[in-house]
This record gives C-alpha cells, structure tokens and sequence, in this order.
C-alpha cells in the first residue's frame, strides 16, 4: 500500500511515502464511525466516535508517517465491520430458516429442527472478514491475535443466537453448525491470503532469504520446494530475532505505564 502511493508520486517524493498512510487514516476515521453507527443505531453517537479518532494525536501522527501501524489498525477494523455484518446477516438467516421449518410443520418447528438449529449456509461477511484478517497479519504478525480473539467472538455471537432463537442444543449446535464452519471461513481464508502478500517475494531473485533452501539441502524437507522452504526459513529467523529483542534504549516506554523519557512521549502527548 506505501509502494502504491510512491508509484503514483514517485519513490524519491516525501508525499509519495505518506500518502498512502494519510489516505487509510482518513478511510479508518469513516471506518470507526460506520461500525459505531452499525452497533448503537445512532448518528450523534457515530460522529462522535469519528470525530474522536479523527482528532487523536497518535492517529494524526500514525497517518502522517510511512509506518505499517495505520494498515493494521485499517484491516482489523475491517474485518471487525464484516463481522458485524455477518452477525445480521447470520440472525437474518437463523430466524428464516427456523419461521419457514415452523411454516411447514404447522407452526411450530420440529424437535429435530429446535435440537441444534438449521444450517445457516456459506457466510460471506466472515470470509470477507478472513480476507480483511490476512491482510491484516501481512502487515504485521500481531494481527494474529485479532484473528484468534474474533474468530472466537464471532462464535459466541452466533451461540447466543441460537440460544435466544429456543434452540435447545445451542451449545453443541452453535459449535458443530457455527464454529466449524466460522474455522474454515476465516482462518484457511486468512491463511491464503497472508500467503498471497509474499507474491511480490516469491517474484523477487535477490528478495532477503529468496536462495536460502538452494544453499542449504535438507534431507527430512527437501520435499517441499526451496521457495517455501526459504519463505519458512524467513519467518523462523524473524521469529527468533523478535524473540530475543530485549535490548534496552534510552527512548523506550511500556505501553502500559507512563515510566521512561524521550521522545515517545512527547509524541503521545
């Protein structure tokens, strides 16, 4: 997205970096303010929560800077919007589905029907969500808590559904008819596309690692292609050095204290 915007301007043009930060910046503002109007049905309460991010000092600054923060802020977002989107979406089914089984059984639904509740089909929003998801995690791998902690959010959501819809074995059925299916709607989504950002690296003849497997044989993996090989190589480095970044310097500050000098915080403030 940062190489896009230099494309159009030109990679030696200040503007050409940042422009493609200030633009998902100003996107998330109307972002915050369509999922605000989504949950509480309200307009004052959606122009307030889009005018509070639009004038959050670390925002401004997220979206002023060529930095990947603003991208992930952008897509967790989004996939949280399409989630929500999925939650009406889902409840509009259940409540069909379950009017037209009562419908053909003289009003009422079956047993069989009430004991774990219908299949609510293919849901689109949560793919879009999976989608939203691994683009979010190429930007950063700290989108992986996003991914674990909506995935299991979206379940509970489709639980209570069942619940208060009278199905008697919501639990299991929630599981069974929701949960699976919210697995393989998000994660294999989200793992495909994360997979997708490296194109322009598998592409790539002198991209970081891209020759690594071909200098380095394996006989218990040497049945996967050098690529993947290289490409899983890649990311076990990455890995191990953020592991192992402990080092201190004189700028650090704890997100959860206000301890330390610097810079940091006069950004913040």
């Amino acid at each position: 997205m940062i190489a896009a915007g230099m494309w159009l301007f030109g990679p030696e043009n200040p503007f050409g970096w940042r422009f493609a930060a200030a633009l998902t910046g100003t996107l998330t503002v109307l972002l915050v303010s369509l999922i605000a109007l989504k949950l509480f049905r309200s307009l004052p309460l959606a122009g307030a929560a889009g005018l509070l991010l639009a004038v959050d000092g670390h925002h401004l600054v997220m979206s002023r800077a060529s930095l990947l923060d603003v991208f992930l802020t952008f897509w967790v977002l989004a996939a949280f919007g399409a989630l929500l989107m999925d939650r009406e979406d889902g409840r509009r089914r259940l409540a069909t589905r379950l009017a037209r089984a009562a419908g053909a059984n003289g009003g009422q639904p079956t047993a069989g029907t009430l004991l774990s509740g219908p299949w609510l089909g293919v849901r689109w929003w949560r793919v879009a969500a999976g989608v939203c998801m691994g683009l979010a995690v190429g930007t950063k791998w700290s989108g992986l808590f996003f991914l674990a902690g909506f995935g299991l959010l979206t379940v509970l959501w489709d639980l209570n559904a069942r619940r208060v819809a009278g199905v008697r074995g919501w639990i299991s059925g929630g599981v069974i008819r929701d949960g699976i299916p919210a697995f393989l709607g998000m994660v294999p989504v989200a793992g495909t596309v994360y997979s997708a950002t490296w194109t322009g690296w598998f592409l790539s003849d002198n991209a970081y690692f891209r020759h690594w497997a071909e200098s380095n044989p394996s006989a218990e993996w040497g049945w996967l292609p050098d690529s993947v090989r290289s490409l899983v190589h890649y990311h076990l480095e990455a890995y191990k050095f953020h592991q192992g970044l402990s080092s201190e310097h004189p700028y650090q500050a704890s997100a959860w204290s206000l301890a330390g000098d610097g810079p940091a915080h006069i950004v913040l403030l």
